[in-house]
């Protein structure tokens, strides 16, 4: 695609369509009251003698920022339903939805 498009317009291809996306977010973010919202849920573990995961997250909302709390879950688990945790204890694979929707 470079060679058919030259490297100017394929970066801005993938730059302009990154800085909607995260102005989107913002948007999205700032539409939201501040405050704590906390939610919980289960996930069956995938391994041998595995047993359901929580999975528990409070997203605070200060001033249009999100920050997600991950306090309450279970500790890190063997099987796939992790992901790398940046030496984290509590790092969820949930945090993968969020990247995905708010940051560009």
């Amino acid at each position: 695609m470079i060679a058919h498009f030259g490297w100017k317009i394929f970066s801005e291809g993938m730059v302009v369509p990154a800085r909607l996306c995260g102005a989107a977010g913002e948007r999205i973010l700032e539409s939201v009251p501040d405050g704590d919202y906390f939610f919980a849920e289960y996930a069956d573990e995938d391994s041998v003698n595995g047993k359901p995961m929580r999975v528990a997250m409070t997203l605070k909302i200060r001033g249009g920022r999100a920050i997600l709390d991950y306090t309450g879950s279970d500790p890190q688990l063997l099987s796939s339903l992790n992901m790398p945790t940046g030496g984290m204890t509590r790092h969820a694979l949930a945090l993968v939805g969020y990247h995905y929707v708010l940051i560009p």
